[in-house]
């Protein structure tokens, strides 16, 4: 039995997974070293990539594939799903680092932070900015799981009143209220920072638009750290132009990279981040562990694995 890795590993990662391996044959190679005999024959492949995509969909060997990363709506997951084959993501790796991220872009609101760097920049010493407070605001977190769990506990910290929304409508302890999708509204006009962090899937596609946005409360502020193409950038544009938005902060984007003459640039009450909310230097130890636990499952008990993706779902 064989498995190859598209994802090149510290040294000490591949002996604790060789180890974990047992007798599984595994072969590290990297993206640009891979062998197309070797993915053909593994029956785990950790790591995605596009270019070796119809060799491993040709794989009739194939049971588990571990993506690295969290996103998996450039995956042909209708295709794994026919094949039977398990696809689990990253989903939690980047929890901590992403709900930090976050959390800054709402202290650089509410502190002017933003502006007080253009400011710099431009050698320009203005006193009489915003400045407001975390405390006693309130969040709506859209797509609840990993990341947002985690955010909600951070902001309950720091005395903010916590809604969320998932399909599962299942409560967190650290959100006060938790509604389902359906309920989307119900959370949008009562939140001053609205989070999004869903998926992309075709119910998702757009979902932030025109009437969603009018939706929300007068003066909120919006975070995009799911994935782009949820939101209608120009209805976006439209809102903050209109003020009925205060702001937004944005790690993803329709078009990456965003163009360089793209409006969004230039608007001052917009943070923009290259889509790096989910990088940390601590990603590949907290990988390792994640898949350690998936191997361990997937050698026993398959229905005990993490992080596995519905190809009906697409998250």
């Amino acid at each position: 039995m064989k498995a190859v890795s598209l994802i090149s590993m510290e040294a000490s990662a591949e002996t604790k997974l060789e180890k974990a391996l047992g007798k599984y044959e595994m072969t590290f190679m990297g993206q640009h070293l891979a062998a197309e005999s070797d993915i053909l024959e593994a029956e785990i492949i950790f790591g995605w990539d596009e270019q070796w995509a119809e060799v491993i969909l040709a794989n009739p060997n194939l049971k588990w594939m571990q993506v690295w990363n969290a996103g998996v709506d450039s995956l042909p997951l209708e295709r794994f799903g026919q094949n039977k084959v398990i696809v689990t993501n990253s989903g939690g790796a980047s929890a901590k680092n992403m709900a930090e991220q976050i959390l800054g872009y709402m202290i650089m609101h509410e502190r002017s932070l933003h502006l007080a760097i253009r400011n710099q920049i431009k050698h320009s010493w203005q006193e009489h900015l915003n400045f407001g407070e975390l405390s006693g605001r309130t969040i709506g977190i859209v797509g609840v799981g990993h990341i947002g769990s985690r955010l909600a506990k951070i902001a309950k910290a720091l005395g903010m009143y916590t809604l969320g929304v998932r399909n599962s409508n299942k409560p967190d302890p650290s959100i006060d209220e938790m509604y389902g999708v359906e309920q989307l509204n119900n959370v949008l006009h009562r939140s001053d920072y609205i989070v999004n962090i869903l998926p992309l899937t075709t119910k998702t596609a757009h979902l932030f638009d025109a009437q969603q946005f009018a939706a929300f409360k007068e003066g909120a502020f919006y975070i995009n750290v799911g994935r782009g193409k949820t939101t209608n950038t120009l209805d976006l544009i439209e809102a903050l132009q209109s003020g009925k938005l205060k702001g937004a902060a944005l790690d993803v984007f329709e078009t990456e990279p965003l163009p360089a003459n793209h409006p969004l640039w230039d608007m001052e009450n917009v943070i923009l981040t290259p889509h790096i909310a989910g990088d940390t230097d601590r990603y590949n130890e907290r990988m390792l562990e994640l898949v350690l636990f998936n191997l361990n499952a997937f050698k026993e008990d398959t229905s005990s694995m993490k992080n596995v993706i519905s190809s009906e779902k697409q998250y």
